[in-house]
C-alpha cells in the first residue's frame, strides 16, 4: 500500500438558521458489518459551525483490511431545534493513498433547522417529534 496506508478528509458548515451551528459534534468513523465501529475522529464545530475531520489510515487496521469492505460514515449530533443526530454514508472516490490530502470531501453548508430521512432524536429534549430510531429507545418510523 503506498505511503504507508490510505486517508479521508472531509469538511463543512453546519449552521441553525441563519446562526453556526457551534458546538455540534462530529464524529468520522468506519462501519464494518456486525464487528464494533472504528471511530477516527471527532470534532465540535466552531461558532461558524466549521469542522474538519480525518481518518488516517494505517496499514494493517481500519478500512479495507484483510478483505473487509467498511464504510466511512459522518455523524453529526446537534441541538438544533431538539437533540437530534444525523448520519452521512461518505463517497470512497475521497480516499487518498497515504495521509497527505490530495481530496477532501466537501459536505457543504447544511442548514440543521431541517428534518432529514433517517435523523434520530431522543424524543424528550426540546420538544422535537420522535423518529428514527430514537438513540436506542425504540423509534417509531416516518412514512
Amino acid at each position: 500500500m503506498y505511503g504507508g496506508g490510505r486517508s479521508y478528509y472531509v469538511r463543512g458548515r453546519l449552521v441553525c438558521g441563519i446562526q453556526g451551528a457551534q458546538g455540534a459534534r462530529v464524529s468520522l468513523w468506519e462501519r464494518r458489518g456486525g464487528a464494533t465501529p472504528i471511530v477516527y475522529e471527532e470534532a465540535i464545530a466552531d461558532a461558524a459551525g466549521s469542522f474538519y475531520v480525518k481518518a488516517e489510515i494505517r496499514s494493517g487496521a481500519g478500512w479495507n483490511t484483510m478483505g473487509s469492505f467498511g464504510y466511512l460514515t459522518l455523524t453529526i449530533n446537534h441541538s438544533c431545534e431538539g437533540q437530534r443526530q444525523m448520519s452521512v454514508e461518505l463517497p470512497t472516490s475521497y480516499f487518498n493513498q497515504g495521509i497527505v490530502a490530495m481530496k477532501t470531501f466537501d459536505l457543504g453548508t447544511i442548514n440543521l433547522e431541517g428534518r432529514f430521512s433517517g435523523e434520530e432524536t431522543n424524543g424528550f429534549i426540546g420538544g422535537g417529534r420522535r423518529f428514527g430510531s430514537g438513540f436506542g429507545m425504540g423509534g417509531v418510523p416516518i412514512i
